[in-house]
């Protein structure tokens, strides 16, 4: 490991194994950190970083890491040690530090959209819907499948969803009162990019964060990371999933 930290021009060094998300995960009893931003190291979001390990970072390198329980810790140098010190942990458990914030997303009411399974479901009680309605801040998560969700279900409508730095529109057409439709196969949404939605109700313009498709979806590394990333509503229901389940 520290040769690779060579050959690419990085100083800090993690002793030890890391483990990436999508091709080697870490043991299944072994306490993990997952890597939701990095700066100047080698390591990309979605590595996992055994909590047994030392880290060091040198001055200008920095890590955004997610513990299971939900904890968010960042490390910033010059840093050596534990990547999970709790003097740098925000909060000792998610849960407890959102939990006004799901109790007044549970007294909010959100108009029902009917979905393909004919359950009533509007965006504000489900973390795989994109609010076509809104502008903002939009994570998906890379390994589940979303739906867009419309406000105005009275009529059919179609909707095209084009990339704000180039290419082509995507159309997606509406039953008349049918309020979500399945993202098609052929977006691909990519970290950091825009996309502009436009329907007869206006154009709306989401930034899309993506979590890598090795981190288990439905957990409070992904509730954490969505609230990180701005995706308040998202982050919130999934969090309320997570409680209730």
């Amino acid at each position: 490991m520290s040769n690779q930290f060579s050959k690419l021009g990085f100083s800090a060094l993690f002793i030890g194994t890391v483990c990436v998300a999508a091709t080697a995960p870490c043991r299944a009893d072994e306490a993990v950190l997952v890597v939701m931003d990095a700066s100047n190291v080698s390591f990309h979001a979605g590595d996992q970083i055994p909590a047994s390990q030392q880290v060091k970072l040198d001055n200008g390198q920095s890590l955004s890491l997610i513990a299971a329980d939900g904890r968010v810790i960042t490390l910033k140098g010059p840093y050596a040690g534990l990547p999970a010190p709790q003097a740098q942990t925000q909060a000792s458990n998610i849960g407890q530090m959102l939990l006004p914030l799901v109790q007044q997303a549970g007294s909010e009411t959100a108009t029902p959209g009917v979905i393909r399974d004919g359950a009533a479901a509007g965006p504000n009680f489900d973390a795989w819907v994109i609010d076509t309605s809104k502008s903002g801040d939009v994570c998906v998560h890379l390994g589940t499948d979303y739906d867009l969700w419309r406000a105005d279900a009275t009529s059919a409508a179609a909707l095209t969803l084009q990339p704000v730095s180039g290419g082509a529109p995507i159309q997606v057409n509406f039953d008349k009162n049918v309020s979500r439709v399945g993202v098609p196969d052929s977006v691909t949404f990519q970290d950091g990019a825009q996309y502009n939605i436009v329907s007869p109700a206006g154009t709306t313009t989401i930034t899309v964060h993506t979590v890598p498709e090795g981190i288990q979806p439905k957990s409070k590394v992904t509730a954490a990371w969505f609230l990180q990333k701005n995706c308040k509503v998202q982050g919130t229901a999934l969090l309320k999933s997570l409680q209730n389940s």
